[in-house]
């Protein structure tokens, strides 16, 4: 689907009190390999979300090539078979996948993966988004005109990124939530 075809659903699902307030922005690197993107929100002209392909991969591999050094070699074998069914090399796969989770914890997330909430999200009911497994669609979904006022007030988002945009729209819709110990 055409970026522009995505900004107008993303427009169409946001909240009215959003509207014309927070924007999508992407653009694509052509020539460089493989194309990497960064896709962005602002809101009221300051950047809320990025998703960048480069910068989440020169993290990953920072921090790969430094703890990859550490685990022991794939021994060499003439059968490619053998050597990718060895030990050392699924160890170096389950690093791979821990730091690439661990990036995203800290924050930084992969252009392509907030393409991936964005298909998913235009799918979804407001009550799959909101509990998705993928914490971009969350995300989304607190900027959905399908979330109403009061399920919004009594919501308490898991993941900080989703606590983030769940303040955000609480302030914009004028909702002020009250802590469990009486104070706000």
């Amino acid at each position: 689907m055409r970026f522009s075809k995505q900004q107008q659903q993303f427009e169409h699902f946001l909240a009215d009190k959003l509207k014309g307030q927070v924007q999508l922005y992407a653009t694509v690197h052509r020539k460089a390999h493989d194309q990497p993107a960064k896709v962005w929100l602002v809101y009221k002209g300051e950047e809320i979300l990025r998703t960048d392909d480069l910068a989440f991969q020169v993290r990953v591999n920072q921090q790969y090539t430094k703890q990859a050094m550490e685990l022991p070699r794939i021994p060499y074998n003439e059968n490619w078979e053998v050597m990718m069914q060895s030990t050392e090399r699924q160890a170096l796969v389950n690093l791979s996948d821990q730091i690439e989770q661990q990036v995203m914890n800290e924050g930084l997330y992969p252009a392509w993966l907030f393409y991936q909430a964005l298909d998913a999200f235009y799918g979804l009911t407001i009550e799959g988004a909101l509990h998705h497994e993928n914490e971009l669609v969350q995300v989304l979904a607190m900027l959905d005109r399908r979330l109403g006022k009061r399920r919004l007030a009594a919501m308490e988002p898991q993941t900080p990124l989703a606590q983030k945009f769940h303040a955000l729209r609480c302030e914009v819709e004028g909702i002020i939530k009250i802590g469990r110990s009486g104070g706000r």
